[in-house]
């Protein structure tokens, strides 16, 4: 299958020839991207361009985009941030979001190959991160809906816990519990 057959995948040529017009991109320069839960995915050396699956994706769309945005405010660490949300009908029948790029590889292409004191590490890293983003002043209201994991914790679902909402006050707290699970898992 071509390039081109694979773009269509998600939006017809009509328009992926107008997502290309209006960010100057080049058909050439877009890679679709087949994994993700609520998203479709177009990405091009700068950007990523995120759409929804099917129209119940929107909120979490919404939820993610209201999280890029707040990126903007951390200082501690180069994370994607929202460019811009953007509504036309040319492009798709849905908003959908462009994002910065930074280059690296998915960490689901990583995480089955970790050791877990490599999971542990990272599981810290983002800990830290996350208790910084828990202890910012404005928190985006959107994103108050998400609740905690019903499950018990593994490595797998620490991330859904580690980024389930909490108030400011209990920040310090969470990050303190998420540390010591990872290291629980790390002894294990």
């Amino acid at each position: 299958m071509n390039k081109e057959s694979l773009l269509q995948a998600f939006l017809n040529p009509r328009q992926i020839e107008n997502l290309c017009k209006r960010f100057g991109k080049k058909i050439e320069e877009l890679e679709p991207v087949f994994e993700g839960w609520h998203k479709r995915i177009y990405m091009s050396k700068e950007e990523v361009y995120i759409f929804p699956r099917e129209p119940p994706d929107m909120e979490p769309l919404e939820k993610e985009m209201a999280i890029y945005r707040e990126f903007r405010k951390m200082k501690s660490v180069k994370l994607p941030q929202l460019i811009e949300r953007v509504e036309d009908k040319g492009i798709s029948y849905y908003p959908f979001g462009v994002i910065t790029r930074i280059k690296g590889v998915q960490f689901s292409s990583k995480m089955e190959k970790m050791e877990i004191k490599e999971l542990g590490e990272f599981l810290k890293q983002m800990a830290r991160i996350i208790a910084e983003y828990h202890e910012m002043k404005e928190f985006p209201k959107s994103v108050e809906v998400f609740e905690a994991p019903k499950e018990p914790l593994s490595p797998a679902n620490t991330m859904d816990y580690l980024l389930w909402d909490s108030p400011k006050e209990e920040a310090a707290e969470n990050r303190r519990k998420a540390e010591e699970m990872v290291n629980i898992m790390i002894r294990k």
